[in-house]
């Protein structure tokens, strides 16, 4: 959407909007490099970022449009308007941006359901002596703390 016809500054929020979206999906990528039980657990919380990145992205398109665009018609595209541009109605435009964020939303909100599930069925029951072993790893680990950084 970066072109002549709307202000330099509409791009910027967008890509600044977008930083949720990518965040999640570098949560997604760490999965696929490591399924372990902290990656599976940041799947949950990717599609929620993407979930309110793309909420965003799709509110600032339709304040953008409806109150600070004064043009008619919605350019899309690039090159020279008359022949590299994609001309829509901005009603048209308008809902186009929200149909594709509400499949994007629908979408993500069934991921997060997905990878709620996953995360859960998963996660192995420990038995009564890893669970001794854990206690003691983790007063180990309090102890090692605290003897390094003193007692604060």
């Amino acid at each position: 959407m970066l072109n002549d016809q709307v202000k330099w500054w509409y791009p910027f929020v967008n890509v600044c909007l977008y930083l949720p979206t990518y965040t999640g999906a570098s949560f997604f990528v760490v999965w696929l490099g490591k399924d372990d039980i902290t990656a599976r657990g940041r799947l949950f919380c990717g599609c929620i970022l993407v979930v309110v990145s793309t909420s965003l992205v799709a509110a600032w398109a339709v304040i953008y449009f409806v109150w600070i665009y004064k043009q008619e018609y919605v350019y899309y595209g690039w090159g020279t308007p008359e022949s590299g541009y994609l001309k829509f109605q901005k009603k048209y435009y308008i809902f186009r941006e929200l149909l594709y964020a509400v499949i994007l939303l629908t979408c993500y909100s069934y991921f997060i359901c997905v990878t709620m599930r996953y995360r859960d069925l998963l996660r192995e029951e420990l038995n009564d002596e890893e669970k001794a072993e854990n206690v003691k790893a983790k007063d180990y680990r309090k102890r090692a703390t605290e003897a390094l950084y003193g007692s604060a």
